[in-house]
């Protein structure tokens, strides 16, 4: 219906009327209302975020209370809501959706803000799932693997969500919203997040008048403006990495809705396994990672043995067994068979043909594997991932190694093009400029 209604209102604007014309004037007159502009251009793609009301705006600046585009994540707590509601955060802050993690035994939003409820997660909680209801569960790292419950999340609405105001990158009450109070029948969305509620046709104006008052007043505005364009432009870029890395085995794309920082959450989702029949190519049905030479961390299993025998990737680096010492197949050996559990035999050409054990292969398993860095193809751990442990492939959901097989980027060629595509448009749509190695 909010979009129907600025449509109409297009429409019925007399002949040379300029919306984005009104909208910088406004901004002039107005710090408050040039703000709120900034905000809604530089927030088109923030969880949670709930836009300032601009066409509309007679008095005091309220916010738009209608949900925003939902779009699916790998994110097993990447939360939602169904319904009028908010997550309840320390401090009285609020928010619609938002990726959370496991810390200090709470759930946080990746600043750091706990979510209001469950209470006592273990150090290392794993398998965490959220139902519709906001209960969360879970199992113990080092657990026997079944399902504990830790509690229920707090959803909580306000009589009048359209005077809540924004406040650390939240949500806060203010005496016009009125307080909180439970929100009895909205349902929690896992593996959702809602972007921000927005339309593009409204951003398209807002980014008209902004830049027309760049252009005519230089200085601040000016400034402003290009802090947004370089948002969106690392938007593109990391959609455009991805792009690149659809024909690197196992590789492990950014997620481009989620980021700490600078840094972009990789996607933890797994690729499809392609069989190859190289005895060599070894893929992992499950979440752990191979181990190289250097502590680096692959999914990328285009093994081939060089010629001191150790099993190395492209760039040389070598599968580690055990996570401590090259993989190394003696020369007399033959028939080389890795097994799901890691055990790596094979047959001596001058023996009596049975298979002999040679090494295992153990694989690593990290807390947090979506905060990895990447380091080329592969990847090492970090502050945010936590230190990997090794597990026996098959055990704690590490995995069962295929060989003859590797998995394909986590990232489907056609879902990467649509988004880059969609990202392309949208800085059309704004009029905002697109680098060579950006446009279509």
């Amino acid at each position: 219906m909010r979009l129907l209604w600025i449509v109409w209102l297009l429409l019925i604007l007399p002949a040379g009327a300029d919306l984005a014309g009104e909208l910088c004037r406004a901004c002039r007159r107005d710090p408050v209302f040039y703000r709120a502009c900034l905000e809604n251009l530089g927030n088109h793609y923030t969880p949670g975020y709930q836009a300032y009301e601009l066409l509309d705006a007679t008095g005091p600046l309220r916010l738009r209370t209608e949900p925003g585009i939902l779009f699916s994540s790998d994110g097993e707590l990447d939360l939602a809501l169904q319904g009028p509601g908010y997550f309840q955060l320390s401090d009285n802050l609020l928010v619609r959706s938002a990726p959370f993690c496991a810390r200090r035994g709470r759930l946080c939003t990746l600043d750091g803000r706990a979510l209001m409820g469950p209470l006592g997660l273990p150090e290392r909680a794993v398998g965490l799932e959220v139902d519709p209801q906001g209960e969360l569960s879970g199992a113990r790292w080092d657990g026997d693997g079944k399902p504990e419950v830790w509690g229920r999340l707090r959803i909580v609405t306000v009589d009048h969500p359209e005077w809540l105001a924004h406040s650390q990158g939240y949500l806060k009450t203010t005496v016009r919203s009125g307080p909180v109070r439970p929100a009895l029948s909205t349902r929690v969305l896992s593996h959702k997040l809602e972007l921000s509620n927005c339309p593009a046709l409204e951003q398209q104006k807002t980014a008209q008048a902004l830049m027309r008052l760049a252009d005519s007043s230089g200085g601040a505005a000016r400034h402003d403006l290009l802090k947004v364009l370089r948002e969106h432009s690392r938007l593109l870029r990391a959609s455009l990495d991805n792009l690149r890395g659809v024909d690197v085995p196992g590789f492990r794309a950014n997620d481009v809705l989620v980021r700490r920082g600078s840094r972009f959450r990789l996607r933890s989702n797994r690729g499809q396994l392609h069989e190859t029949k190289d005895p060599y190519n070894l893929a992992i049905d499950g979440n752990g990672f191979f181990v190289l030479q250097g502590g680096l961390l692959t999914r990328d299993g285009s093994f081939e043995m060089n010629r001191e025998g150790l099993l190395a990737g492209h760039d040389g680096r070598c599968l580690l067994a055990n996570g401590a010492e090259p993989l190394r197949i003696p020369a007399d050996m033959s028939d080389i068979e890795v097994k799901g559990d890691g055990k790596v035999c094979g047959t001596r050409l001058n023996g009596d043909g049975k298979p002999e054990y040679i090494a295992s292969i153990a694989l690593a398993m990290v807390p947090e594997p979506g905060w990895l860095e990447r380091v080329g193809t592969h990847l090492r751990v970090t502050r945010e991932s936590g230190e990997y442990q090794l597990k026996t492939p098959g055990a704690n959901g590490a995995g069962v190694l295929a060989q003859g097989y590797l998995e394909a980027s986590n990232l489907g060629v056609v879902e990467q093009v649509k988004t880059l595509q969609a990202l392309r448009n949208y800085a059309k749509l704004l009029g905002l400029p697109l680098d060579d190695d950006l446009q279509p």
